[in-house]
């Protein structure tokens, strides 16, 4: 076959992801000296990784840069020594209803033409069905697990194609017949936790405006208006009017609407997300009031604030179940070595360390 042949071939055949490329977003804000000159956002699909993208290019400086991808954590040619990692964690079942939600309405899943013929006649049920008793994700999203995925999975290749890249974050992968490489429908829960204890930054999707409070604060050392939560009605108009709205085209389902027997459905999928959603949320309250408040007697996040949704999916864990006591309590946890890091104090490892043998 010509080269002109095989050219014309690969513009033909469907791509398998066709998620946003990884980029690198330079910062348009004022100089901020405490800044590192990169920073690291490992973007699990849809937990507000895109809005984050748009408001980080506002907050970072004009020296620094963020290194965005959907991309495993453990990715050969990306990680950086030097580069604070990011993360934004979601409530594990509303997540899996917006990658039906992704993989349904928006623009580019109509690019996946096995996709749209089976959402065609099938609903967010049928979709959960199937996926419970097959691996094949018509080329969209797996949700099993999907956030403890994202941290213990490796790529070897900075790509999102599964035809070329077989070990990505998108897709639950089998070992080939002659490789031990590949993930399942569950990561190593234990060591998706234990990065996350050791990650600069963790937001948390449900409160976005919060977590761009304290993401500013880490980077310039100031609070913008409207952070403090105590005083509401200013709290909630800054929520409101601050940040961009990214939908992607597609509706905005809820979970509450769905049925018992269909959310019961869901449990399976997310068993080992909800202890990342927990140790996720237990950083975010550790910068919230161990650094933040701490350092400026100001409150970005109030027990009053912590909504139905948020607290029966900590619930579904021990260390969940406690956080929230505490936080209902007034007891903000302390925060953990390497929590929202200054330049001059360096970045500390993320345990465990990759590897890719």
């Amino acid at each position: 076959m010509s080269l002109k042949q095989c050219l014309l071939l690969a513009w033909l055949t469907p791509r398998l992801v066709v998620a946003p490329k990884p980029r690198d977003i330079r910062g348009a804000g004022e100089n901020a000296p405490r800044a590192f000159d990169h920073y690291r956002h490992v973007h699990v699909p849809k937990t507000a990784g895109t809005v984050f993208r748009a408001d980080a290019a506002r907050v970072l400086p004009r020296n620094a840069t963020l290194h965005t991808a959907e991309k495993c954590y453990c990715t050969k040619y990306k990680i950086r020594n030097d580069a604070p990692t990011i993360l934004f964690v979601r409530i594990p079942e509303t997540h899996v209803l917006s990658q039906y939600a992704q993989c349904k309405y928006s623009s580019w899943a109509r690019r996946l033409p096995r996709m749209v013929d089976f959402l065609a006649t099938h609903d967010f049920a049928d979709w959960l069905d199937a996926l419970s008793t097959s691996d094949d994700d018509f080329g969209c999203y797996n949700p099993w697990n999907l956030q403890t995925r994202y941290l213990t999975c490796h790529s070897t290749r900075y790509v999102r194609d599964k035809k070329y890249d077989h070990l990505d974050g998108h897709h639950v992968v089998r070992p080939r017949k002659h490789s031990h490489h590949g993930f399942g429908r569950t990561g190593d829960v234990a060591a998706a936790t234990r990065r996350i204890t050791s990650f600069s930054f963790v937001g948390v999707a449900e409160h976005y405006h919060a977590s761009l409070c304290i993401f500013a604060f880490w980077v310039r050392g100031a609070l913008p208006q409207g952070c403090d939560c105590a005083h509401s009605d200013a709290f909630a108009a800054a929520a409101n009017g601050s940040h961009p709205s990214m939908v992607h085209g597609v509706p905005r389902l809820s979970v509450d609407g769905l049925s018992l027997d269909v959310r019961a459905r869901i449990a399976p999928f997310v068993a080992q997300d909800h202890e990342v959603y927990a140790a996720g949320f237990r950083r975010f309250a550790e910068a919230a009031g161990g650094v933040v408040e701490a350092a400026t007697g100001t409150q970005v996040l109030c027990a009053r604030d912590i909504q139905p949704a948020t607290r029966a999916a900590l619930g579904k864990t021990t260390a969940g179940r406690r956080l929230v006591a505490a936080l209902d309590a007034g007891a903000l946890p302390q925060p953990q070595p390497g929590l929202l890091p200054r330049r001059a104090d360096g970045v500390g490892r993320v345990e465990p360390a990759c590897s890719f043998h």
